[in-house]
Protein backbone atom coordinates (compact mmCIF):
# COMPACT_ATOMS: atom_id res chain seq x y z
CA UNK A 1 0.00 0.00 0.00
CA UNK A 2 1.67 3.29 -1.25
CA UNK A 3 1.31 6.45 1.35
CA UNK A 4 0.44 9.57 0.22
CA UNK A 5 1.02 12.89 2.46
CA UNK A 6 -0.96 15.79 1.86
CA UNK A 7 -0.19 19.15 3.20
CA UNK A 8 -2.91 21.79 3.72
CA UNK A 9 -5.24 19.12 2.35
CA UNK A 10 -8.02 21.64 2.97
CA UNK A 11 -6.69 23.73 -0.02
CA UNK A 12 -7.79 23.78 -3.30
CA UNK A 13 -5.02 22.08 -4.56
CA UNK A 14 -5.19 19.44 -1.88
CA UNK A 15 -8.95 19.36 -3.32
CA UNK A 16 -7.55 18.41 -6.98
CA UNK A 17 -4.71 16.29 -5.83
CA UNK A 18 -7.82 14.05 -3.89
CA UNK A 19 -10.20 14.46 -7.19
CA UNK A 20 -7.11 13.04 -9.10
CA UNK A 21 -6.41 10.01 -6.82
CA UNK A 22 -10.43 9.24 -6.38
CA UNK A 23 -10.40 6.52 -8.62
CA UNK A 24 -6.91 4.94 -7.10
CA UNK A 25 -7.75 5.32 -3.59
CA UNK A 26 -7.45 0.80 -3.37
CA UNK A 27 -3.84 1.01 -4.08
CA UNK A 28 -3.79 4.13 -1.87
CA UNK A 29 -3.60 5.46 2.01
CA UNK A 30 -4.14 9.46 1.96
CA UNK A 31 -3.01 11.36 5.03
CA UNK A 32 -4.04 14.77 5.34
CA UNK A 33 -2.64 17.65 7.14
CA UNK A 34 -4.42 20.92 7.92
CA UNK A 35 -4.55 23.58 10.17
CA UNK A 36 -8.36 24.30 9.97
CA UNK A 37 -10.08 21.13 12.05
CA UNK A 38 -13.95 21.60 10.48
CA UNK A 39 -12.41 21.88 6.55
CA UNK A 40 -14.38 19.16 4.96
CA UNK A 41 -11.72 17.93 2.51
CA UNK A 42 -9.80 16.67 5.48
CA UNK A 43 -12.86 14.02 5.59
CA UNK A 44 -11.46 12.64 2.45
CA UNK A 45 -8.65 11.63 3.52
CA UNK A 46 -7.97 7.38 5.38
CA UNK A 47 -6.48 9.81 8.58
CA UNK A 48 -6.00 13.40 8.45
CA UNK A 49 -3.65 15.39 11.80
CA UNK A 50 -4.50 18.87 13.14
CA UNK A 51 -1.42 20.86 12.82
CA UNK A 52 -0.28 24.36 13.45
CA UNK A 53 -0.52 26.86 10.01
CA UNK A 54 3.31 25.88 8.19
CA UNK A 55 3.71 29.77 8.58
CA UNK A 56 4.85 29.31 12.58
CA UNK A 57 7.75 27.04 11.77
CA UNK A 58 8.99 26.90 15.48
CA UNK A 59 5.61 24.71 16.33
CA UNK A 60 4.75 23.18 12.58
CA UNK A 61 8.36 21.77 12.10
CA UNK A 62 8.32 19.22 15.29
CA UNK A 63 4.97 18.07 14.94
CA UNK A 64 5.69 17.59 11.05
CA UNK A 65 8.40 15.26 11.86
CA UNK A 66 6.57 13.52 14.56
CA UNK A 67 3.81 12.77 12.15
CA UNK A 68 5.81 11.55 9.22
CA UNK A 69 7.94 9.32 11.55
CA UNK A 70 4.79 7.79 12.91
CA UNK A 71 3.77 7.18 9.32
CA UNK A 72 6.51 6.92 6.94
CA UNK A 73 4.91 7.85 4.05
CA UNK A 74 6.18 7.50 0.34
CA UNK A 75 5.72 10.41 -1.30
CA UNK A 76 4.91 13.94 0.48
CA UNK A 77 3.05 16.62 -1.70
CA UNK A 78 2.50 20.02 -1.18
CA UNK A 79 -1.42 21.61 -0.90
CA UNK A 80 0.32 25.50 -0.91
CA UNK A 81 3.08 27.41 -2.39
CA UNK A 82 4.29 28.28 1.18
CA UNK A 83 4.31 24.74 2.25
CA UNK A 84 6.59 24.11 -0.89
CA UNK A 85 9.04 26.83 0.80
CA UNK A 86 8.94 24.53 3.80
CA UNK A 87 9.20 21.13 2.29
CA UNK A 88 12.71 22.58 0.63
CA UNK A 89 14.08 23.86 3.45
CA UNK A 90 12.93 20.71 5.45
CA UNK A 91 14.66 17.80 3.33
CA UNK A 92 17.69 20.09 3.42
CA UNK A 93 17.99 19.62 7.03
CA UNK A 94 16.57 16.02 7.07
CA UNK A 95 18.04 14.60 3.91
CA UNK A 96 16.58 11.10 4.14
CA UNK A 97 13.48 12.67 3.10
CA UNK A 98 15.12 13.66 -0.60
CA UNK A 99 13.67 10.99 -2.24
CA UNK A 100 9.59 11.48 -0.18
CA UNK A 101 9.54 15.10 -1.18
CA UNK A 102 9.58 16.52 -4.62
CA UNK A 103 10.58 19.67 -5.02
CA UNK A 104 13.42 21.51 -5.74
CA UNK A 105 16.46 23.94 -3.61
CA UNK A 106 14.67 26.26 -0.64
CA UNK A 107 16.05 28.73 -2.91
CA UNK A 108 14.71 28.48 -5.87
CA UNK A 109 11.58 27.40 -3.94
CA UNK A 110 11.38 30.83 -2.89
CA UNK A 111 12.18 32.75 -5.99
CA UNK A 112 9.06 31.07 -7.28
CA UNK A 113 6.97 32.37 -4.04
CA UNK A 114 8.24 35.88 -4.56
CA UNK A 115 6.76 37.07 -7.87
CA UNK A 116 9.20 39.79 -8.39
CA UNK A 117 12.10 37.39 -7.66
CA UNK A 118 10.53 35.19 -9.97
CA UNK A 119 10.77 37.89 -12.82
CA UNK A 120 14.25 39.04 -11.83
CA UNK A 121 15.52 35.05 -12.27
CA UNK A 122 13.69 34.42 -15.49
CA UNK A 123 15.81 38.30 -16.93
CA UNK A 124 19.30 36.54 -15.22
CA UNK A 125 18.55 32.89 -17.09
CA UNK A 126 16.78 34.09 -20.40
CA UNK A 127 13.09 32.55 -19.89
CA UNK A 128 10.70 34.78 -21.45
CA UNK A 129 8.44 36.46 -18.72
CA UNK A 130 5.81 39.44 -18.18
CA UNK A 131 7.40 42.81 -17.39
CA UNK A 132 7.19 43.37 -13.71
CA UNK A 133 7.81 46.04 -12.04
CA UNK A 134 7.88 46.39 -8.09
CA UNK A 135 6.65 49.61 -5.87
CA UNK A 136 8.04 49.51 -2.65
CA UNK A 137 7.08 53.69 -1.87
CA UNK A 138 7.65 56.71 -2.74
CA UNK A 139 11.48 55.98 -4.28
CA UNK A 140 10.07 54.15 -6.55
CA UNK A 141 7.38 56.90 -8.17
CA UNK A 142 9.47 57.97 -11.40
CA UNK A 143 10.45 54.27 -12.35
CA UNK A 144 7.03 53.71 -11.72
CA UNK A 145 5.73 56.18 -14.43
CA UNK A 146 8.34 55.37 -16.92
CA UNK A 147 7.21 51.46 -16.53
CA UNK A 148 3.66 52.48 -17.01
CA UNK A 149 4.52 54.82 -20.23
CA UNK A 150 6.23 51.84 -21.88
CA UNK A 151 3.76 49.35 -21.09
CA UNK A 152 0.61 51.47 -21.65
CA UNK A 153 -2.65 49.76 -20.03
CA UNK A 154 -3.76 47.58 -19.06
CA UNK A 155 -1.52 46.11 -16.41
CA UNK A 156 -1.90 43.12 -13.82
CA UNK A 157 -1.47 44.89 -9.98
CA UNK A 158 -0.78 41.94 -7.77
CA UNK A 159 0.76 41.32 -4.26
CA UNK A 160 4.89 40.31 -3.93
CA UNK A 161 3.52 37.28 -2.40
CA UNK A 162 0.03 35.60 -3.27
CA UNK A 163 -2.11 32.70 -4.48
CA UNK A 164 -5.17 31.45 -6.05
CA UNK A 165 -5.71 34.91 -7.42
CA UNK A 166 -6.58 36.90 -4.57
CA UNK A 167 -5.38 40.74 -4.86
CA UNK A 168 -5.07 40.90 -8.07
CA UNK A 169 -5.94 43.98 -10.10
CA UNK A 170 -6.59 45.20 -13.99
CA UNK A 171 -5.35 49.00 -13.53
CA UNK A 172 -6.63 50.63 -16.95
CA UNK A 173 -5.71 54.54 -15.97
CA UNK A 174 -3.43 56.34 -13.68
CA UNK A 175 -6.41 57.14 -11.48
CA UNK A 176 -6.12 53.62 -10.37
CA UNK A 177 -2.19 53.78 -9.95
CA UNK A 178 -2.56 56.84 -7.76
CA UNK A 179 -5.55 54.76 -5.42
CA UNK A 180 -2.31 51.63 -4.98
CA UNK A 181 0.86 54.86 -4.39
CA UNK A 182 -1.45 56.44 -1.70
CA UNK A 183 -1.92 53.06 0.11
CA UNK A 184 2.27 53.04 0.84
CA UNK A 185 2.62 49.10 0.48
CA UNK A 186 4.25 46.80 -1.70
CA UNK A 187 2.54 46.08 -4.91
CA UNK A 188 4.06 44.27 -7.91
CA UNK A 189 3.33 45.82 -11.26
CA UNK A 190 3.26 43.48 -14.50
CA UNK A 191 2.92 43.39 -18.33
CA UNK A 192 -0.80 42.63 -19.25
CA UNK A 193 -0.66 39.41 -21.59
CA UNK A 194 -3.95 37.87 -23.03
CA UNK A 195 -7.08 39.46 -24.48
CA UNK A 196 -7.05 42.67 -24.20
CA UNK A 197 -10.63 43.16 -25.70
CA UNK A 198 -12.05 41.08 -22.77
CA UNK A 199 -10.99 43.61 -20.41
CA UNK A 200 -11.83 46.91 -22.63
CA UNK A 201 -15.90 45.24 -22.52
CA UNK A 202 -15.65 44.91 -19.44
CA UNK A 203 -14.16 47.86 -17.32
CA UNK A 204 -16.99 50.04 -18.10
CA UNK A 205 -19.35 48.09 -16.02
CA UNK A 206 -17.28 49.45 -12.34
CA UNK A 207 -18.67 52.80 -13.45
CA UNK A 208 -22.27 51.84 -12.61
CA UNK A 209 -21.21 50.84 -9.50
CA UNK A 210 -20.49 47.76 -7.64
CA UNK A 211 -21.40 44.63 -9.33
CA UNK A 212 -23.43 42.08 -7.36
CA UNK A 213 -21.17 39.46 -9.43
CA UNK A 214 -17.87 40.50 -10.98
CA UNK A 215 -15.58 38.84 -13.24
CA UNK A 216 -13.35 39.13 -16.47
CA UNK A 217 -13.97 35.89 -17.93
CA UNK A 218 -10.81 33.73 -18.85
CA UNK A 219 -11.11 31.05 -21.45
CA UNK A 220 -7.62 31.46 -22.52
CA UNK A 221 -5.62 30.50 -19.29
CA UNK A 222 -2.86 28.26 -20.47
CA UNK A 223 -1.14 26.01 -18.07
CA UNK A 224 1.72 23.48 -17.77
CA UNK A 225 2.35 20.56 -15.75
CA UNK A 226 6.11 19.59 -16.09
CA UNK A 227 7.64 16.66 -14.02
CA UNK A 228 11.83 16.44 -13.11
CA UNK A 229 13.35 13.67 -12.04
CA UNK A 230 15.90 14.27 -8.73
CA UNK A 231 18.55 15.32 -11.10
CA UNK A 232 16.32 17.76 -12.79
CA UNK A 233 16.02 16.02 -15.88
CA UNK A 234 12.44 16.79 -17.55
CA UNK A 235 10.27 13.97 -17.87
CA UNK A 236 7.13 15.11 -18.91
CA UNK A 237 4.75 17.75 -19.88
CA UNK A 238 0.93 18.40 -20.17
CA UNK A 239 -0.04 21.72 -21.59
CA UNK A 240 -3.60 22.95 -21.18
CA UNK A 241 -6.16 25.58 -22.03
CA UNK A 242 -8.79 26.58 -18.64
CA UNK A 243 -11.79 28.01 -18.42
CA UNK A 244 -11.63 30.50 -15.06
CA UNK A 245 -14.73 31.16 -12.92
CA UNK A 246 -13.37 33.27 -9.72
CA UNK A 247 -9.62 32.24 -10.14
CA UNK A 248 -10.44 29.07 -10.49
CA UNK A 249 -10.45 26.42 -13.36
CA UNK A 250 -13.71 25.17 -13.67
CA UNK A 251 -12.85 23.41 -17.21
CA UNK A 252 -9.83 22.16 -18.78
CA UNK A 253 -8.68 20.69 -22.23
CA UNK A 254 -5.33 19.84 -23.67
CA UNK A 255 -3.79 22.42 -25.92
CA UNK A 256 -1.57 21.06 -28.75
CA UNK A 257 -1.00 24.27 -30.50
CA UNK A 258 3.06 23.61 -31.39
CA UNK A 259 4.05 27.01 -30.61
CA UNK A 260 3.26 26.78 -27.15
CA UNK A 261 4.74 23.03 -26.57
CA UNK A 262 8.11 24.50 -27.72
CA UNK A 263 7.54 27.19 -25.51
CA UNK A 264 7.07 25.13 -22.46
CA UNK A 265 9.95 22.50 -23.27
CA UNK A 266 12.48 25.40 -23.70
CA UNK A 267 11.69 26.79 -20.41
CA UNK A 268 11.16 24.17 -18.46
CA UNK A 269 14.35 22.23 -19.26
CA UNK A 270 16.03 25.63 -18.61
CA UNK A 271 14.09 25.57 -14.52
CA UNK A 272 15.34 21.87 -14.47
CA UNK A 273 19.03 22.71 -15.47
CA UNK A 274 18.86 25.19 -13.19
CA UNK A 275 18.16 23.07 -10.45
CA UNK A 276 14.60 21.97 -9.80
CA UNK A 277 12.76 18.81 -9.64
CA UNK A 278 9.36 17.14 -8.53
CA UNK A 279 6.95 19.45 -9.80
CA UNK A 280 6.54 23.19 -11.55
CA UNK A 281 3.26 24.45 -12.97
CA UNK A 282 4.01 27.62 -15.02
CA UNK A 283 1.13 29.64 -16.64
CA UNK A 284 1.45 31.48 -19.58
CA UNK A 285 -0.05 33.79 -22.44
CA UNK A 286 1.18 35.67 -25.56
CA UNK A 287 1.83 39.50 -25.38
CA UNK A 288 0.43 42.13 -27.66
CA UNK A 289 3.15 40.92 -30.56
CA UNK A 290 1.95 37.40 -30.17
CA UNK A 291 5.14 35.76 -28.16
CA UNK A 292 4.31 33.60 -25.37
CA UNK A 293 6.20 34.88 -22.00
CA UNK A 294 4.92 33.20 -18.35
CA UNK A 295 3.32 35.35 -15.93
CA UNK A 296 2.78 32.98 -12.32
CA UNK A 297 5.55 30.02 -11.24
CA UNK A 298 3.77 27.45 -9.05
CA UNK A 299 6.30 24.90 -7.52
CA UNK A 300 3.33 22.45 -6.83
CA UNK A 301 0.57 20.60 -8.82
CA UNK A 302 -1.92 22.37 -10.40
Amino acid sequence: MIKILITSVGSLVGQNILDSLETRRSQLEVIGLNSVAANQRVFRCDRAYLVPPVEEVGEFTPRFLSIIREESPHLILAGRDADVVFLAKFKENFPEYFQTIPCGSSEMSEMMWDKYESFLFAQRHQIPFAESFLYRNLDDREALVSFVQKQGFPLVAKPRKGFASKGVFYITNNDQIEVWVRQNTEILFQEFLGDLEQVEKHKHLTQLGLPHFFQIPESNHTSAQNIFSPDGKLLGSLVTNHIMIGGKAESLELFTDSTAESFVNLCAEKYGKLGWTGVLNFQFKKDIHGNWKIFELNPRIL
